[in-house]
């Protein structure tokens, strides 16, 4: 439950209670087995002529166990008509779920909580249709929840006991009217991302500074899209760096591009309306990995209806 108030004009309050109850038979680890999560939250939203302030704090509770509240505070400012700078910094929490702790094989009923401080600072320009951001973040984290290959040849939930994750998004769209009845649409987004182990424990030191396992340092994607009245074509193209398979860094799953070509058509008959959809996957037929010795599908073609009923 949540509740929102206008104090005064700009300012904005919201506060509430979640409240999560998970339960799951697992034999394995001891028959039923219970999760409870109740957080309490406050988050305070005031605006200026050309700032924005939003300050927030949640409190959980874990199995009646009260953790360290999480504070957060983000500022927006616009430095004119088309520029917007952006900070936010704070805290956040994951708790372990059910598949962490008791799925089997692999599950750890040992898992800690996975706790986070945040940093992220960002530029936004808007206009005549087009949008370019970039953010630069810095994160470090303790007790990381990963799921990691294990000697008995399954992957097994662990926590690390630090990892920094430093990186840089740039992304951009832009849209426009080629003609009249026809609408063009392009974007792209691109990441660099370092994430390494910070803390590890006694006689695993060496791999302090090491790129985190299946974690690729570039990835990138863009779209181009033309639509003409009730018809639109998309093409998608994705790119993932070389990522490392082996805590050393001396093994690594190669990089890969893939792209997708999407044909859309909508149409409307009284109160029924629906999507077509056609689509030619992986259209360069790339041979790639997601994890060693598990290849992802070549070419392929699917097609897809939608119907929707609706009321005037």
């Amino acid at each position: 439950t949540g509740k929102r108030h206008n104090f005064k004009e700009n300012l904005l309050v919201d506060f509430g209670i979640n409240q999560t109850l998970n339960r799951g038979e697992v034999e394995q680890y001891g028959g039923v087995k219970f999760q409870n999560l109740l957080s309490g939250f406050l988050s305070v939203h005031k605006e200026f002529k050309k700032t924005k302030i939003s300050a927030s704090v949640r409190q959980q509770l874990h199995n009646y166990k009260m953790l360290i509240p999480a504070p957060s505070i983000g500022v927006s400012a616009n430095l004119n008509k088309s520029f917007i700078l952006r900070f936010n910094t704070g805290f956040s929490y994951r708790i372990p779920t059910f598949n962490d702790l008791y799925w089997t094989p692999g599950g750890d009923v040992n898992l800690q909580n996975e706790s986070a401080f945040k940093n992220e600072l960002g530029v936004d320009y808007s206009k005549n249709g087009l949008h370019f951001s970039t953010t630069f973040f810095h994160n470090d984290v303790q007790n990381l929840i990963v799921w990691l290959p294990s000697t008995g040849g399954f992957w097994q939930a662990q926590n690390l006991r630090g990892a920094r994750v430093v990186g840089s998004e740039i992304r951009f769209n832009y849209k426009t009217k080629l003609t009249q009845s026809i609408d063009f649409k392009t974007g792209a987004f691109l990441s660099l991302t370092k994430s390494t182990y910070s803390k590890m424990e006694a006689g695993n030191e060496e791999i302090v500074g090491n790129q985190l396992i299946f974690i690729p340092i570039e990835m990138g994607s863009a779209h181009v899209s033309f639509a003409y009245k009730s018809f639109e074509m998309t093409l998608l193209s994705n790119f993932t760096g070389d990522r490392f398979i082996s805590t050393d860094n001396n093994t690594i799953l190669e990089s890969y591009f893939i792209s997708n070509l999407v044909f859309d058509y909508s149409w409307k008959i009284k109160k029924i309306k629906g999507r077509l959809g056609a689509s030619t996957n992986n259209i360069t037929n790339t041979v790639y990995q997601l994890f060693p010795g598990r290849p992802m599908p070549g070419r392929g073609f699917q097609i897809n209806l939608t119907i929707n009923l609706y009321e005037k």
